[in-house]
Formats: structure tokens, sequence, C-alpha cells
């Protein structure tokens, strides 16, 4: 799903996964879109790529992001998210980069990362 900059507004959708279960890249980044990252995408079978930078949306990164073991790329930058980074994610063997500055996130790093995770 690929819907770059082109003025989207509202809310990313929580039923996503019930109608494409098997996406495998989500490219909605550089859009006005608000609310939260939704919990239920840690239900995604298949999911690579996910890109939401430059949004409005506030909120935690939810935890359940941290089942995603398919999971490569997460681009969550100039946003509002709060919160700390869920320990969870550490889990994912597959995440290569993480990229979440421009956000209002406290805490500290979680301590165990892959070796080849860039931030």
């Amino acid at each position: 799903i690929i819907a770059e900059d082109v003025k989207l507004i509202g809310e990313l959708p929580a039923d996503l996964v019930d109608l494409v279960p098997e996406v495998v890249e989500i490219n909605v980044a550089y859009n006005q879109i608000t609310g939260s990252i939704p919990s239920e995408w840690g239900t995604f079978t298949a999911l690579k790529r996910i890109f939401i930078g430059d949004n409005r949306l506030s909120g935690s990164i939810p935890s359940e992001l941290g089942t995603l073991s398919t999971l490569m790329q997460l681009e969550a930058y100039n946003n509002d998210l709060t919160g700390t980074i869920p320990a969870e994610l550490t889990g994912l063997s597959y995440l290569r980069r993480l990229y979440i500055a421009g956000n209002l996130l406290t805490g500290k790093l979680p301590t165990v990362w892959g070796p080849e995770l860039m931030f």
C-alpha cells in the first residue's frame, strides 16, 4: 500500500489487517494523518516496511508491533509520538532501520538490539 505525499487526512485504519493481512509495505508518509498507530497492526503476517513519517500521529508506539516477525523497517519520524520505545521491538530479528526522530519520545533506548540495526 503506497500513498505517500498525497494529502491523506484521517486516521490509520485498525481494520486494515482484516482487509489485506498479507500486505508487505505500508507507505503513507508525508500526509496529514492523525490519531495513533493501531495496535492491531501487530497481527499482519508478512509486513516488512512501515513508513508513516511526517504526519500528525500521536500516542505511543504499540508494543504489539514487536510481534511483526518479518518487519525490516519502521519509519515514524516527525510525528507527535509519546512514551518510550517498546522493549518488544528488540526481538525483531529482521529489523534493520528504526527512524523515529522528531517525536516526543522519552526514556532510554532498550539495551539489546540486533547488530545491524540503524537508527
